[in-house]
């Protein structure tokens, strides 16, 4: 419900794990996306080069199983004016990954990015070394996502995604 509701209200979104716990992340995605009647493989089949999949609403949607670099990429690739909406967390400063807790703070994620942003104006080097950072990170979620198997993966009638994909 809430990705229906993002992609329809949104220009840019981006959909990430909050708390797997036990649950693949990808399952996790699969389950947001499915509410566009899409999966994991679709999104991957059908985005751009910029990592980014256009929708019939001229609206963009980007996909990664990490929430760090999903924030970081809300945050660089805002603009003036903007808003960006982190939402999910709350107070809490963990992430669970099966019996794992990794620290992850929302708030603090988007002040980090943005200390980061400015040092990198600062050095003259805009976005590029973020950006191909994030071409890295991509392409090993690709690699991860491309492994993972989507229940009924085979059923080319269960996505109607490449029928939007532009």
């Amino acid at each position: 419900m809430m990705t229906k509701v993002a992609t329809d209200r949104s220009e840019i979104i981006i959909l990430t794990s909050d708390n797997p716990k036990s649950e693949n992340p990808f399952n996790i995605l699969n389950d947001m996306l499915s509410a566009l009647g899409w999966t994991v493989q679709d999104y991957i089949r059908c985005c751009g080069e910029d990592f980014f999949l256009s929708l019939p609403n001229g609206h963009k949607l980007f996909v990664h199983d990490s929430r760090r670099l999903a924030v970081w990429a809300a945050i660089t690739m805002a603009e003036e004016d903007d808003v960006v909406v982190v939402a999910g967390r709350g107070h809490e400063t963990y992430q669970l990954l099966g019996n794992k807790r990794t620290y992850i703070d929302d708030k603090e994620e988007c002040r980090e990015a943005l200390r980061y942003l400015k040092k990198l104006h600062l050095a003259d080097q805009g976005e590029h070394k973020y950006m191909m950072a994030v071409q890295e990170s991509m392409m090993s979620f690709f690699r991860r996502a491309t492994v993972f198997q989507t229940p009924n993966a085979s059923d080319k009638n269960n996505s109607n995604l490449m029928q939007h994909a532009k």
